[in-house]
């Protein structure tokens, strides 16, 4: 298994949600897990991976580039970042469950 940084490939890839510090907070493997850790992990966090361009590749190797870019386009912090973060990812989860 290979851990680079925020992305670990094993059998499935999973992405690695940690502090600035590189500290691990939790680990999503599908975009529910996600979602669910987008809500929960602290800001600081959601702001380190976000300006550090983190979640695209990761959500393009799993066949979600769409999602990936959408989120790039996001310019917010703290809670803002959190809110259009969920939103943005909740509402792509409910066009490919149609």
């Amino acid at each position: 298994m290979q851990d680079e940084g925020w992305v670990k490939r094993s059998m499935k890839s999973e992405f690695i949600f940690r502090l600035p510090t590189g500290e691990e907070v939790g680990s999503a493997s599908n975009l529910e897990e996600f979602l669910q850790l987008i809500e929960d992990v602290p800001k600081r966090c959601l702001e380190f991976h976000h300006l550090g361009r983190h979640f695209k590749p990761w959500l393009s190797e799993l066949g979600h580039a769409d999602l990936g870019e959408a989120i790039e386009r996001i310019n917010a912090r703290g809670n803002d970042l959190r809110r259009k973060l969920v939103d943005t990812t909740s509402d792509y989860i409910k066009k490919q469950e149609k």
